[in-house]
């Protein structure tokens, strides 16, 4: 309910409809991170200049839908919900007891209902692996939401690090 959200919560809540969620920066200041594809990478991560590399991936066994709730416009604003089947999927092979749920604040259109099941759903599937890795100064280059590179021989992500000595 709205009336119990702090109000971070609510712009928060607000922001996932259009995959994005505040930032908060070293600087003091507070922004909106954006979910979307970075073309320009802002630091690049070696061994030498971090510690503690670390990596896991995940293997979930996926829902054949997502039961997306929303609350429609076209239904006097009463609250439905659209089913969101995975890519092979449909309501004669797909198995109920897999179904996950997901609802939505502040969404009022089934097709944007439906964008953001197909979003989280393909995050699920796209998303599987976490990478972190421990740094000193440098972190404050880069800002969450941030792209930036890693080369690491552990992992061999990135090619080789070497430096040139000699030209």
């Amino acid at each position: 309910d709205i009336a119990d959200m702090t109000i971070a919560d609510a712009v928060g809540a607000v922001l996932s409809n259009a995959r994005a969620s505040l930032r908060f920066m070293s600087n003091g200041k507070i922004g909106v991170f954006e979910d979307e594809v970075k073309t320009v990478s802002r630091q690049l991560f070696t061994p030498s200049n971090s510690k503690n590399f670390s990596g896991q991936r995940i293997f979930p066994t996926y829902p054949d839908a997502i039961r997306v709730k929303f609350v429609a416009a076209e239904a006097d604003y009463e609250a439905v919900e659209c089913l969101v089947y995975a890519d092979g999927k449909n309501d004669s092979n797909a198995d109920s007891n897999t179904f996950e749920d997901l609802t939505l604040f502040g969404v009022t259109d089934y097709f944007h209902a439906w964008r953001l099941g197909r979003y989280h759903m393909a995050a699920a599937i796209w998303r599987q692996e976490t990478f972190s890795l421990t740094v000193g100064l440098e972190n404050l280059v880069s800002q969450r939401g941030d792209r930036v590179e890693v080369a690491h021989d552990v992992p061999k992500l990135g090619g080789m690090s070497a430096r040139g000595m000699d030209v």
